[in-house]
């Protein structure tokens, strides 16, 4: 269900599989690969990792982890150890689709919405500027923009909390957004969609 990598150590990538709990890490470009087990017990019965996220925070890699019912996990050791980081969320905001940092915050697409968990902060909160409360399955940043894809609409921010909807875009769903650096391609439920402003 989900894929990422150490941005500074590409050999470095860890995978979870988004249905039983399980997150393997590998360390030789993916030829092999070994469980990190201490991730399944802060799981809920019924959850599982379905995002992941990698940067760089105070020269070290971190991973954070979006899990289907209980909120975000992180670890600053390379995904030796983890630790719960979902104070504030409550409810469908346990529920995460999608991680990202963004000026100097960390954002979490939820099923209740965007949450933004504030440098040196340690309990989430919802942006209360974000227009749509429904699911928002994609983030991604595109030159000083924030962009967010929910269930119905693609929207754009550039500080994160005065929102407007991306003129043009499809009302759909937005299930992935990659910036080439020139273009957007928005993976949606109407299709493939490539464009720029």
């Amino acid at each position: 269900a989900a894929l990422t990598y150490d941005p500074n150590n590409s050999r470095v990538a860890f995978a979870a599989d988004g249905g039983s709990g399980f997150l393997y890490r590998s360390n030789d470009g993916g030829a092999t690969w070994a469980e990190a087990p201490s991730v399944r017990a802060l799981l809920s019965s019924n959850s599982a990792i379905g995002e992941l996220y990698a940067t760089n925070e105070g020269g070290g890699l971190v991973v954070y982890a979006g899990t289907r019912f209980d909120g975000v996990l992180r670890s600053a050791d390379a995904g030796a150890t983890w630790q719960r980081l979902d104070a504030g969320l409550a409810g469908e905001a346990r529920r995460i689709r999608e991680l990202l940092t963004y000026d100097g915050a960390l954002y979490a697409g939820t099923h209740l919405g965007l949450y933004r968990l504030p440098a040196g902060a340690a309990t989430w909160e919802q942006v209360t500027g974000f227009p749509d409360a429904g699911i928002v399955y994609s983030l991604a940043v595109q030159g000083e923009n924030l962009l967010a894809g929910t269930d119905t609409a693609l929207y754009q921010s550039a500080d994160g909390d005065t929102w407007q909807r991306v003129p043009n875009a499809p009302a759909t769903t937005y299930y992935d957004i990659a910036d080439t650096g020139r273009l957007l391609v928005l993976g949606t439920e109407a299709g493939l969609w490539v464009g720029s402003g």
